[in-house]
């Protein structure tokens, strides 16, 4: 046989299992590869952890996601809660001003200013 008719045969075999592969790789079900999301990688601290206050902000800013900070940036005002001086209705926790030691405190505060008034004069 000559080399020119191998090859001949060679290609139409190749072509011949090609085709057939392609046939049966459409009629699978397509093989969805799932990419594994990768943990983030640590962020460079924004400022010197040489203070708490320092610290405690590298802290926020590492557990902030981009749309907690669009919120922030965003923030406007008038969505607040208003709070005002004189609770409406009963609200929790203690009421101070009925607790014996603030009386006591009271007292001695008054005393306190009259002793600063003798002395300086007033």
């Amino acid at each position: 046989m000559k080399v020119d008719a191998l090859k001949k045969l060679i290609k139409e075999a190749v072509r011949e299992a090609i085709k057939e592969e392609l046939g049966t790789l459409q009629d699978e079900k397509p093989v969805i590869n799932t990419v594994k999301e990768q943990a983030p990688a640590a962020k460079k601290p924004l400022f010197n952890n040489s203070n708490p206050l320092a610290a405690m902000l590298n802290q926020t800013a590492a557990s902030m996601t981009n749309e907690d900070f669009d919120r922030t940036i965003s923030y406007d005002s008038t969505q607040a809660r208003s709070f005002s001086a004189s609770p409406s209705g009963a609200q929790p926790g203690l009421d101070l001003s009925q607790l014996d030691f603030t009386k006591k405190a009271g007292a001695i505060l008054k005393a306190s200013n009259e002793k600063d008034k003798q002395r300086h004069g007033v």
